[in-house]
């Protein structure tokens, strides 16, 4: 058996805790964008948060090429939509409506009047 002195359970505890810290501001990161919260949370401690890190970075990054910011929104617009399908807030103004139905940017999924509201 391996005895480790009161320093290195001290590190192991920081480092487990940091470790949670971690998971659950993922988790509460990926619930904004319309995921369960406790879904990704048992994701992220039992499977390592990388996989869910990967995903919010690349929406990250998705949304600050896109020019979109989701913390504020500009005084008189309309509030942002929430995609049936992908759960993805989006602005009215960024649904593709080619061809007359709307398509939402994230999935891509065609989005009718009645399921927006």
């Amino acid at each position: 058996m391996v005895a480790l002195s009161d320093y290195q359970w001290t590190i192991i505890g920081v480092a487990g805790v940091g470790y949670l810290f971690v998971c659950v501001r993922t988790a509460r990161t990926m619930a904004r964008t319309g995921r369960s919260f406790w879904k990704w949370l048992l994701i992220t401690v039992f499977c390592t948060s990388i996989p869910a890190t990967i995903l919010l970075l690349r929406e990250q990054a998705r949304r600050v090429r896109g020019g979109r910011s989701s913390r504020r929104r500009p005084r008189g617009s309309a509030p942002p939509l929430r995609c049936p399908h992908c759960g993805d807030l989006i602005r009215r103004e960024d649904l593709d409506s080619s061809g007359g139905a709307a398509a939402c940017p994230s999935c891509g999924m065609v989005i009718d009047d009645t399921e927006v509201g």
